[in-house]
């Protein structure tokens, strides 16, 4: 079992996603999932786990990072550096 770390994405008192960090082969890979809040969507936390881990694991299409979760990214990739001493390098999220 790999470590990992997450965090959720609260807006509006609201949890509507969450980022994911796990590390395979000496590299820190993040994942992230978010609601479309627009579309009337409700976040589920198992379905946005599996997806935010097949992500970071390359296994979904990674769509473009929403501009809302940028800073929340920068923060969290800091977090999994600390985390993740053993890492020596990191996929960038963008």
């Amino acid at each position: 079992m790999n470590k990992e770390i997450f965090e959720y994405v609260v807006e509006r008192r609201k949890t509507v996603g969450i980022m994911l960090g796990t590390v395979k082969a000496g590299k820190i890979k993040i994942g992230w999932c978010k609601t479309a809040l627009t579309l009337g969507d409700k976040f589920d936390k198992d379905f946005g786990m599996k997806l935010a881990r097949n992500r970071a694991m390359r296994k979904a299409k990674i769509p473009k990072l929403p501009l809302c979760m940028k800073r929340g990214m920068i923060d969290f990739s800091t977090r999994c550096i600390r985390y993740f001493q053993d890492a020596k390098s990191m996929d960038l999220v963008r």
